[in-house]
């Protein structure tokens, strides 16, 4: 493989489900680093340890995250604050969400797990939807609306852990995350 970018002018074609007629779409290719990490882990990590760290994913799945902050709007007492946060918390992680699947429509590159041998039995999304990961924006979305304070190093830390978990289950480059 060579490390690169390739741009391609896209031609009415099908790629992982997606219909990608209109968009330019650049297909990443594997940086070198990236490919010693994750060949690294997918020798190192025991198949148990990486399936564990997926069970986390749900925690940042964006149907989830949507799920709780349009629950939280009816649910809090009108013109209250928490409406207000619950208001706030769904439109971010609506933008995150719209800016993410833009992204992947527009941005090929292969997952580590298609690419790399693993003691994994199944395959994680779609193909060519290693970059970027919506989980690990999202994990950035959440830290970033709930950290002030002093616990905002805890916050951040919890966020970086989770979005580690997407390279650990192979279904990310470390540079996606």
């Amino acid at each position: 493989f060579k490390p690169g970018i390739m741009v391609t002018q896209a031609r009415s074609r099908c790629v992982d489900g997606y219909w990608r007629s209109a968009l330019r779409t650049v297909n990443l290719r594997i940086a070198s680093l990236d490919f010693r990490i994750v060949r690294a882990l997918a020798r190192s990590v025991p198949p148990s340890m990486a399936r564990t760290a997926g069970s986390f994913g749900w925690l940042c799945d964006a149907r989830v995250l949507l799920a709780l902050g349009g629950l939280g709007i009816p649910c809090a007492p009108a013109r209250s604050n928490s409406r207000a946060a619950a208001v706030r918390f769904t439109a971010t992680i609506g933008v995150t969400t719209m800016l993410h699947h833009t992204m992947k429509r527009v941005i090929l590159q292969a997952r580590p797990d298609r690419t790399i041998p693993n003691g994994l039995d199944e395959n994680t999304g779609r193909a060519f939807d290693a970059m970027p990961s919506g989980h690990a924006m999202h994990a950035g979305a959440i830290a970033s609306f709930f950290a002030s304070g002093p616990q905002a190093p805890a916050i951040w830390f919890l966020s970086g852990a989770l979005a580690g978990t997407r390279v650990l289950t192979l279904a990310h480059w470390p540079s996606g995350v």
